[in-house]
């Protein structure tokens, strides 16, 4: 708890200082700070009975997009490094209503947006990996007495979709992540199984950039 408090916190004031740089500021020409909200499902395989169960989470993330070629005007650049943080809501294994399971997560992409007619498009191309941290907790009972038992999964998820600019301030986007590691808990924490996923998210920038400007 006290480690998810200070997550939190640190994503609520990098949050501040880059909702709070000045429009014109020079940085904010080639960084751009976003706070975003997803959805992550998948099916979780139960390999003793052949079967499987969708399981859902909800993450948090900040991410900052640095240019990566040089910016001119009207945000000519269309290629970004997006390194990120997210964490996850508790969320219950679909299998085992006694097993619950939190993400933390870090990561990069690489983000690329599609030209037209040489001119920057508002569909983009993510690409990249994150280290995350699958914490599980179990819920037993030991003679009268109720008992919880943690354990920690590390993954290597590589991640791959596509995106679109709404606005000078929102985009939405879809990804594809593969998990290397076997990671989750099936029907219990000694039954484990990698994971392929969906995510959609929404994202929103926290400080207008002067190149986004009609």
């Amino acid at each position: 708890m006290i480690k998810k408090i200070m997550l939190l916190s640190s994503i609520l004031m990098f949050s501040m200082h880059a909702f709070s740089q000045n429009y014109s500021d020079r940085r904010s020409q080639f960084v751009k700070w976003n706070l975003g909200l997803n959805y992550t499902g998948g099916a979780l395989p139960n390999k003793e009975e052949g079967t499987s169960r969708w399981l859902s989470k909800y993450t948090a993330t900040l991410s900052v997009d640095v240019a990566l070629s040089e910016v001119f005007y009207f945000d000519s650049s269309d290629l970004y490094l997006q390194p990120f943080v997210e964490t996850s809501l508790p969320a219950k294994n679909p299998l085992n209503s006694n097993l619950k399971f939190a993400t933390y997560a870090g990561g990069v992409h690489l983000k690329k947006y599609i030209n037209q007619n040489f001119e920057k498009g508002r569909f983009f191309l993510l690409i990249g990996g994150k280290f995350e941290y699958v914490v599980w907790k179990l819920n037993y009972q030991y003679g009268n007495k109720d008992r919880l038992y943690r354990s920690t999964k590390l993954d290597y998820v590589l991640n791959g979709g596509a995106g679109y600019i709404i606005s000078d301030r929102m985009e939405v986007f879809a990804l594809y992540s593969k998990g290397l590691a076997k990671t989750y808990a099936t029907t219990d924490l000694d039954h484990m199984a990698s994971m392929s996923s969906f995510s959609i998210g929404l994202k929103v920038t926290l400080v207008k950039n002067w190149w986004f400007s009609n």
